[in-house]
Order: structure tokens, then sequence, then C-alpha cells
């Protein structure tokens, strides 16, 4: 029943008023437990609640802050598998409120850049050991071609077009060295529950699925990519070096700069 009652508020562009209604249901619900974090870890630097929740959908300091650890462990054991143990320059793309680059910082050269100007300055602010740069909806990223041994993208790529995609996935071959590495993450095949029964059918036959009437990049901009697409169309040009596998909740892939 759910995701109809989804479609219909999507189709009606009312996803904001319900949005902001589940912000307040989920501040009175974890309010006490973020004061109580912030008194455990007082040099802890916390973004707000209301940033939280149009991020990561979520308002729970202790949940921001675990998986940011669990995630940049993995990332980069996972970099240091295709790239070696040598430090590298790598760049979070959708850094958001730096919840995975605030704990890679001390362990590689790491830049971050998002389209949510609010996002970057708040790092600048809060955080002035990691350089985040504001970025528009379309390329390019401020930096130079061929200056990154890495680049990943958590939760990007499930929140834009086709065509929007398309030109990102250009600008990530621009910005990465020779044999660079790509690690992003979309809403695959694990992802299909959270579909209509008509959307499931056109993905089964090899249908990205697109839910727009949103602003394009925001977490309710919800993008389904199915396999076949992403080998022939998106990640073409790359060569696939893991892949798919459910990882941080998603799909995740590993791909190399031809």
């Amino acid at each position: 029943m759910k995701q109809p009652l989804l479609a219909i508020a999507r189709r009606a562009y009312l996803l904001p008023i319900l949005e902001a209604v589940r912000f307040a249901v989920l501040w009175l619900k974890t309010h006490k437990r973020n004061a109580q974090f912030k008194k455990e870890k007082p040099d802890f630097v916390c973004p707000s609640t209301w940033w939280m929740h149009d991020m990561y959908a979520h308002t729970d300091l202790d949940v921001y802050y675990e998986s940011g650890v669990t995630h940049a462990t993995v990332l980069i054991d996972l970099l240091r598998r295709h790239l070696g143990d040598e430090e590298f320059d790598v760049a979070d793309w959708g850094c958001g409120m730096a919840r995975v680059t605030r704990h890679l910082r001390d362990k590689h050269r790491v830049v971050a850049f998002d389209a949510n100007k609010a996002a970057t300055d708040w790092i600048t602010a809060k955080l002035p050991n990691i350089s985040a740069y504001a970025h528009g909806p379309l390329p390019p990223l401020p930096v130079d071609d061929s200056c990154l041994d890495a680049i990943y993208a958590i939760s990007v790529l499930t929140h834009l077009p086709k065509a929007d995609a398309q030109a990102w996935l250009t600008e990530v071959s621009r910005v990465l060295r020779p044999r660079g590495i790509f690690v992003c993450t979309v809403h695959g095949v694990g992802q299909v529950q959270s579909l209509t029964h008509s959307e499931r059918a056109k993905f089964d036959l090899g249908t990205p699925i697109y839910r727009g009437n949103v602003k394009r990049g925001s977490r309710n901009y919800a993008t389904y990519l199915p396999e076949e697409f992403l080998r022939e169309e998106l990640f073409a040009d790359f060569s696939i070096e893991e892949g798919p596998k459910q990882e941080f909740g998603q799909e995740l892939w590993v791909l190399r700069k031809n």
C-alpha cells in the first residue's frame, strides 16, 4: 500500500509536505538520544538534524556517526585492493554533511564535492581540514583533468536522470588518472521491493525507472537501474572490476577508467 500512496503523492507534488511531517516525527523520536550522543562525544562536530534528514532520511546522530565509520572502513579496504597501499588522492562526490569524508581525511588526501552549497559551506566552516567544493547540477567539477586516483559516489547516481548521469560519468572519466577507480552505488535488483508492480515489470525488462516530480538530484528523485542498462550504456566506457554486489544498503559497482 505504501508505494502506491507515495506514487499518488509524487504525482500531486505533495512529497515536500510529507517530508516535513516525517522530519518532525523523527526529530521527536531521536532528540533525547541525540542529546545523549552529544554529551558522550562533546568534541564531535554534529550536523543539523534537518540536513541529516534531507540527505540521509533520518535524524539519528549515532547512525550518522557509526555508518560513517563503517562505510569509510569498507571504502578504504576496497580502494586498497585496487590501488595498493600507497597514499592516494580520492574524492567524495556527493559528500553531503561529510558523513564518510570526515573519517577518511587522516588516511588519504581527500577532497569533497556536493551540489548542495549549504553542505560544502558547513564542511568548510566546521571541518576545515577537509577541502569541500560546491558544483552545479551538471559538470564540471572544479578540478583539473586526470588529478584523482579514485572517486566514490554513495547514493548519487540513485538520484539522477539518465542524461545527467551520462554527463557525470564522462566527467568522472575526465578527472580520474589513467586506470583510476570509480566506486558508485545504484538502486538495483536488491532494491526492487520499493517499486510498484508496473515499475517492477518494466525494470525486469531492462528499462530504467525514474521517479520525478521533485528536484532532480534530491533524495526524493529516485532512479532504479537494471544491470543490463548499466553494463551496456552507463558504464560502457569503463572496465567493471567488481559488481554488482550489495553494500551500503544499495548495489555497489567498482569501475576502472580505461
